[in-house]
């Protein structure tokens, strides 16, 4: 019963972020939002399956988007933090495990299957470490995400009903992007690992991976790619919302430990997550919303994630190196 409790609280903290304003202008083509006193936000109503029927033209869009010198500097910062967080690996890992036992904090992933359906199984954390890594489960997610959908639906709200579709799709893409990753680097996770740092079996056999997969899908995470995702649209959408982003990278912050913690990933499986979730998420917000200024007229806003990523030295414990800053809204 507790549990259960635990899962409505959740659900409906991310419930009440789609309430908002209504439209100052509405009607049948585009709902248009005052936000703040010089911008304005409209939305047409989504059709049916945009998140699905969209897809192919959203990533052939994203990938011309970022073939480019901005790109290509962005792509060469993610590649030098991963390669530096990969020498490192070992020794955040170990830390990050002491700490958690010096607070204690089971490391022990949890779950308990609630569902009275024998081949749907749902599964609920059962201790703290895995409810932090539950808020990048997929189970977490359909709940918010429904409830955008819903309060768009009822409430005639274009985007409520926008962010509902924009998670949706987003979900879809991360997921196959993340998973065809895993299935080519094949990277052991940490507590499967043969060797320090795990090893790296790229191009794995497809038998081999699916019979023991915690031997080959810790790069990149799935679960910080949906968190980062999640939260850009969310944001970009509702900038008014000002729990979203304290909310959201606490949440993102305690899912990364809560992996270190568990043992499921490493720190260098981070950077390409978290850079696919954000760009990926404002690529799609900016595809179906359009902004106003005081003075001008609605276009679409010109997508700009290479230009708020900065690729800067620093110095950890461990060594020298270089560190991605992401300057966010």
């Amino acid at each position: 019963m507790k549990l259960l409790c635990s899962f409505f609280v959740f659900t409906m903290i991310y419930a009440q972020i789609s309430k908002a304003q209504t439209p100052a202008t509405n009607n049948q083509e585009k709902q248009i939002y005052q936000i703040g006193n010089d911008v304005s936000f409209g939305y047409k109503k989504p059709h049916i399956l945009q998140s699905i029927k969209e897809i192919p033209k959203n990533v052939s869009g994203y990938a011309k988007s970022n073939w480019n010198k901005k790109g290509a500097i962005v792509a060469t910062g993610v590649v030098l933090s991963t390669v530096a967080l990969i020498v490192a690996d070992q020794d955040i890992i170990d830390g990050g495990q002491q700490f958690g036992r010096y607070i204690n904090l089971s490391g022990e992933s949890k779950f308990k299957n609630i569902s009275p359906i024998s081949f749907a199984e749902i599964s609920v954390p059962q201790n703290l470490n895995s409810w932090f890594y539950y808020a990048g489960d997929g189970l977490a997610h359909v709940p918010m995400t429904a409830s955008f959908l819903l309060y768009g639906w009822l409430g005639k709200d274009n985007r409520a009903l926008q962010t509902g579709q924009q998670l949706i799709e987003g979900y879809i893409v991360m997921g196959t992007v993340t998973q065809l990753l895993k299935h080519i680097t094949g990277r052991e996770s940490p507590f499967k690992a043969s060797e320090p740092r795990g090893v790296w079996r790229f191009l794995p056999n497809q038998i081999d991976y699916h019979n023991s997969v915690p031997k080959y899908d810790a790069f990149p995470s799935g679960h910080l790619a949906t968190i980062m995702l999640a939260l850009t649209v969310i944001s970009e959408n509702y900038p008014e919302k000002k729990i979203v982003k304290p909310l959201g990278y606490t949440l993102l912050a305690l899912c990364a430990y809560s992996m270190f913690n568990n043992g499921v990933h490493w720190a260098s499986d981070y950077p390409l997550s978290i850079a696919l979730g954000y760009s990926y998420g404002k690529y799609i917000v900016n595809r179906y919303r359009t902004v106003q200024k005081k003075t001008g007229e609605f276009s679409a806003q010109k997508f700009s994630f290479w230009n708020k990523l900065h690729i800067l030295p620093i110095i950890t414990p461990f060594g020298a190196g270089v560190g991605l800053r992401y300057e966010l809204p």
